[in-house]
């Protein structure tokens, strides 16, 4: 809701005099003073919104430094494995 002109307002210099400023400020004011609690509670909503997304972010990086850490195991395996099966054929021989 905002200001309107009404009987005190019937000219462009009266709009700024007191009475009018009055009515019209006090409208804008008493919208953001008595909002019910709408701002906290879109605060809080956005706030949790963005916590969640956090957590998901995180745990989408933590995922993925397991499974480069699961490749770089396989990997070690892969190329340790054949050397330490040469190595015990090599000295049952001896």
């Amino acid at each position: 809701m905002n200001g309107s002109i009404g009987w005190e307002s019937t000219s462009f210099a009266n709009l700024i005099s007191a009475p009018s400023l009055l009515w019209s400020t006090g409208t804008m004011a008493s919208q953001v003073v008595f909002d019910g609690g709408r701002c906290a509670a879109a605060e809080d909503f956005a706030s949790e919104g963005y916590r969640a997304t956090e957590a998901s972010y995180r745990q989408t990086v933590l995922n993925a430094f397991q499974q480069v850490q699961d490749g770089i195991v396989s990997d070690y395996r892969c190329w340790t494995a054949p050397r330490s099966s040469y190595t015990r054929r090599s000295t049952m021989r001896r």
